[in-house]
C-alpha cells in the first residue's frame, strides 16, 4: 500500500547510505503490512533482509505503546543473524494523527569498532 507519509524519506535513506557506508545498513519500513514492511533498504548484506521482508519486535513494540512523546530510540544493542554486535537507531514516522505508520532504521555493524577499542585499551594499560 503507498504510504503518502514515507515520500519525503526515501531520498534520505540513499543519502545516510552514502554518508555512514557499507558497513551501515538504512532501512525504511512502511507499517500498513508489518509482514512485508521493508518498503527501501540500503546495505541489507548486513542483515540479509530486503524489500519486502518483515519489521523488527522493537518497532512492533513501539506500535502498541503508541506512545506520543517517543519519536526515536537510539544507541540500542542487536546481533545479525550471524551474531555480529550492531548499534541501532530507530526515527519512528507519524501521520498527522500522530500514529506510527512509518520508521527510518540505521544498523550499523560494530565489530572493528570494539575489536579496535580492546587493542586500545591493552595498547594503554
Amino acid at each position: 500500500m503507498k504510504n503518502t507519509c514515507l515520500e519525503p524519506y526515501e531520498f534520505l535513506i540513499d543519502f545516510l547510505a552514502d554518508y555512514f557506508g557499507e558497513n551501515t545498513e538504512v532501512v525504511l519500513h512502511n507499517l500498513s503490512d508489518l509482514e512485508s514492511s521493508i518498503h527501501k533498504i540500503r546495505n541489507g548484506h548486513i542483515s540479509g533482509r530486503s524489500v519486502g521482508d518483515p519489521i523488527t519486535d522493537l518497532v512492533v513494540r513501539a506500535m502498541k505503546n503508541n506512545d506520543s512523546e517517543v519519536h526515536y530510540q537510539c544507541n540500542y544493542l542487536s546481533k545479525t543473524r550471524d551474531g555480529r554486535r550492531l548499534k541501532c537507531a530507530t526515527f519512528f514516522i507519524r501521520n498527522k494523527q500522530g500514529e506510527i505508520v512509518g520508521a527510518l532504521c540505521l544498523n550499523t555493524v560494530v565489530e572493528d569498532l570494539i575489536a579496535l577499542n580492546d587493542k586500545l585499551s591493552h595498547f594503554l594499560s
